[in-house]
């Protein structure tokens, strides 16, 4: 019998689906080997066990970044575009170039308001997101880390 770890069924079905030729004595020598039944390859199920895993959450954390980074460069190049205000206060000063300056600072104006809540979203999605990663890691780890064992042993007085 095999009983299944997440939900303490059991079946004759052998779990990971392996066909032997000669079923009986595969399943009298697999049900002889040294490990346990709650140990990780015992045949009745197994531990949960884990790594720490910090390359894999370490790499989300800088793909979260950078994508925070490119986000708020793009932003600082909109604020930073240069309006040339030094050119309305010129003596010849010609209509189609107030004109343009005035295009170019309402677009500037518009792009900067616009822009807004779309930065709050991003700056929530960032800072929750990295919450929430970092909260399922140490979840994890905490979960499933195997704890250290103590030697067994009597205590003498």
């Amino acid at each position: 019998m095999y009983r299944n770890s997440e939900d303490g069924s059991t079946t004759t079905v052998d779990p990971r689906l392996r066909v032997p030729l000669d079923a009986p004595d595969y399943i009298a020598k697999y049900n002889d080997s040294g490990a346990s039944c709650d140990q990780y390859w015992g045949h009745r199920g197994r531990e949960w066990m884990t790594d720490f895993r910090i390359r894999p959450v370490s790499a989300r954390f800088m793909l979260l970044g950078a994508a925070s980074y490119f986000f708020v460069s793009g932003l600082l190049i909109i604020f930073k575009f240069p309006l040339h205000a030094d050119e309305l206060r010129r003596p010849d000063l010609t209509v189609p170039d107030l004109e343009r300056q005035m295009r170019i600072m309402s677009l500037k104006l518009k792009l900067m308001i616009a822009t807004a809540p779309l930065a709050i979203l991003v700056l929530f999605y960032s800072l929750f997101g990295s919450v929430k990663l970092l909260n399922l890691w140490t979840e994890a780890v905490i979960k499933f880390a195997p704890a250290e064992r103590q030697p067994e042993g009597r205590i003498r007085i």
